[in-house]
C-alpha cells in the first residue's frame, strides 16, 4: 500500500462517506512527487471517485471521465474540473466517445497543478470593485497654494459643476472637479494663476441645461467665452476705471492747464541723466558731455555666511548696466553730447506742446489697450511710437513709429526699443493723434500701465482710464508703483521685458491682467 494514499485515506475516514471503505491494495504508479508531498489533495479526488464507483480507485480512469460528462450532461451544463490531474492525458479512451467528449476530456486532463502547496481555486478570486474618487485635492511636487486653499477651491469647483451638469451624477462631477484642479495645480506654482486656471477651465465646461445635442450658448461645439462678449464685459470694465480723484493724484492732465507767463528758455533745469545743472535755452548750444549710468542700481541681497540669513551689512547696490557696486563705479558708463531733461509742471508742458480732449468721433473700439516709448529730445521726454490693442479681439490696430517735435538727443533704445527714426518710417505727431482718434473716442476705455506718462507725452486729456499700476500696485505712493512685469509674473505667472521693451507686448500684458481679474470676481 502506497503511504501516500493510506495518511489520504485516513483524513476522508473521519467523516462518514463512502471514501472511507477504500480497499488497501496496491496503487497504481501514476501518483506525482507533489502528491506525495500533499496527500490531502487526494482526499477531494477519492470523495468525487466515490460518486460514481465504490471501488474507484480500480475503474479505468475513460470509463470515470465519461461518467463524469454524462452526468454533468444530464444536469444541463458541463463543469471543469479542476482537481482531475491525478489521471494522466495519456489514459486509455473508447472509440465510441463523441468529439464534444473528447473535447471535454482533452480539458479535464490537461490542467496543471499549481506551484507547491498553492491550490487557490481561482473561481474564488473576485475583481474588487474600483473605489469611488473622493473630493480631495491630490498631491503635486510643488503645488500653489496650502491644502485648505487648494480643498476650498474644489469645492466651490464641484458646487459649480453640479449646477452646471445637473443632467449628471454627483459622482461623475467630483471626477471631473478632481481632475480640473490637479491639471490647475500642475499648471503653475502662482496662487493667482491657479485660481484663474482652474476657474477658466470650469467656465469651458459647457452646460447642459439646453437640448440635447445643442450647445449652450451656440451652433459651434464651443461656447463663446464672457470675457469676449462686450455686453457683459464693458459694465465690469466701468465699474474698473480709476475715478478723476485718483487720477489727479496720479499726475494725470485732467484740465486744459493756463498759458505760461515766463521765459520757459531762461530756467535751470537738472539733468534727467548725471543730475548737473543747465539752463534750458542753452541745452543744444554747447556739447555738454553727460555721463550716466542707463541703469538705475539695483539691491543685491546676500545670505550672511554665519546665520545664513539676510545681513545688511553684506547688501550692496550695483549698476546693472556695468555690474559695478555704487562704491566702485565711475561717474557713468555711458555717455551723451547733451544734457536731458523732463517737464513735469502742466503749464510748462502745455506752453512746449499743449494738452487736447480726446475727439469725439465715431469708432469700432470699445475698450483698448494703449502703450507709449518716449525718447529724449531737445522739447524734453517726447512719444516716439504708440501702439493699440483692441480689448476683445487682441489684434494691434494701430502701431507707428512717431517723429518728435524736438531734435533727438537720445532714442533709449533699450527701454524703448526704438533704434532709428526717418523720414520714411514715422509719421508726425500730429498726424500720430489723428491716426489715434480714428481707434479711440471719449468714449472709448483705454487701459494700460502707468499712463499718466502715456497721456501726457500724447497730450490727451481722457477719463476713462483703467491704469494697473492703480488698481493693483501694493503701494500707496503714486511714485512708487509695481512694475509691470512684476504684476505680470504674479497674476500671469510669465516673464516679460526681459529685452528691449515692446510696446505691443507690455499693452497685451495690461489686457491680459484686466481679463485675468474680471474673471477672478465674476466667475
Amino acid at each position: 500500500m502506497n503511504c501516500m494514499f493510506n495518511h489520504s485515506s485516513e483524513k476522508v475516514m473521519k467523516q462518514p462517506s463512502a471514501a472511507s471503505k477504500v480497499d488497501q491494495q496496491q496503487q497504481p504508479e501514476y501518483s506525482t512527487e507533489g502528491d506525495r508531498e500533499n496527500p490531502e489533495q487526494l482526499s477531494g479526488t477519492v470523495k468525487t471517485l466515490s460518486k460514481f464507483s465504490s471501488d474507484p480507485i480500480k475503474t479505468d480512469s475513460s470509463d470515470f471521465l465519461y461518467k463524469v460528462f454524462q452526468n454533468n450532461k444530464e444536469n444541463g451544463e458541463v463543469k471543469q474540473m479542476h482537481k482531475i490531474s491525478l489521471f494522466p492525458s495519456s489514459a486509455p479512451r473508447s472509440d465510441e466517445k463523441t468529439d464534444s467528449e473528447d473535447s471535454f476530456l482533452s480539458r479535464a486532463t490537461v490542467i496543471k497543478r499549481p506551484a507547491e502547496d498553492s491550490f487557490e481555486d481561482e473561481t474564488s478570486k473576485k475583481q474588487k470593485p474600483s473605489t469611488p474618487t473622493r473630493l480631495l485635492p491630490k498631491s503635486v511636487l510643488n503645488p500653489p497654494t496650502t491644502v485648505q486653499e487648494r480643498m476650498r477651491y474644489l469645492k466651490n469647483a464641484h458646487e459649480s459643476l453640479k449646477s452646471k451638469l445637473r443632467n449628471k451624477d454627483d459622482q461623475y462631477c467630483v471626477n471631473l472637479a478632481v481632475k480640473l484642479e490637479l491639471e490647475a495645480a500642475k499648471s503653475t506654482t502662482s496662487k493667482n494663476v491657479y485660481e484663474r486656471a482652474l476657474k477658466i477651465a470650469i467656465y469651458k465646461i459647457r452646460s447642459e441645461d439646453s437640448p440635447q445635442g445643442t450647445p449652450s450658448s451656440s451652433e459651434s461645439s464651443q461656447p463663446v467665452s464672457k470675457i469676449d462678449d462686450p455686453d457683459w464685459v464693458i459694465p465690469k470694465l466701468s465699474k474698473l476705471m480709476a475715478p478723476k480723484n485718483k487720477l489727479k493724484r496720479n499726475s494725470f492732465i485732467l484740465q486744459i492747464p493756463p498759458p505760461y507767463d515766463g521765459h520757459l528758455s531762461k530756467k535751470v533745469m537738472q539733468c534727467s541723466h548725471c543730475g548737473d545743472d543747465f539752463i534750458l535755452g542753452e541745452q543744444m548750444l554747447h556739447d555738454d558731455k553727460c555721463v550716466y549710468h542707463p541703469e538705475r542700481p539695483k539691491l543685491t541681497k546676500q545670505v550672511a555666511l554665519a546665520n545664513s540669513r539676510y545681513n545688511n551689512s553684506y547688501n550692496t547696490r550695483t549698476y546693472p548696466c556695468c555690474n559695478t557696486t555704487i562704491d566702485d563705479a565711475t561717474a557713468g558708463c555711458a555717455t551723451l553730447k547733451h544734457h536731458v531733461y523732463k517737464l513735469e509742471d502742466p503749464i510748462e508742458m502745455h506752453h512746449k506742446i499743449p494738452f487736447i480732449f480726446t475727439a469725439d468721433r465715431n469708432v469700432d473700439y470699445l475698450a483698448v489697450g494703449l502703450d507709449c516709448e518716449m525718447g529724449w529730445t531737445s522739447f524734453g521726454f517726447e512719444l516716439i511710437r504708440v501702439t493699440v490693442v483692441d480689448f476683445f479681439t487682441e489684434e494691434k490696430i494701430l502701431d507707428t513709429i512717431v517723429q518728435p517735435l524736438g531734435k533727438i538727443i537720445d532714442l533709449n533704445t533699450k527701454f524703448s526699443g526704438v533704434s532709428e527714426i526717418t523720414d520714411s518710417n514715422s509719421v508726425s505727431f500730429k498726424k500720430t493723434r489723428d491716426l489715434l482718434f480714428n481707434v479711440i473716442n471719449r468714449q472709448t476705455i483705454i487701459i494700460g500701465h502707468g499712463l499718466e506718462n502715456d497721456m501726457n507725452v500724447l497730450r490727451l486729456i481722457h477719463t476713462k482710464i483703467i491704469d494697473t499700476s492703480i488698481l493693483y500696485s501694493t503701494h500707496y505712493d503714486p511714485k512708487r508703483k509695481d512694475p509691470l512685469r512684476l504684476l505680470v509674473s504674479n497674476f500671469l505667472n510669465r516673464k516679460i521685458q526681459s529685452g528691449e521693451h515692446d510696446s505691443m507686448e507690455d499693452a497685451l500684458a495690461c489686457i491680459h491682467i484686466i481679463k485675468h481679474k474680471i474673471l477672478e470676481r465674476y466667475t
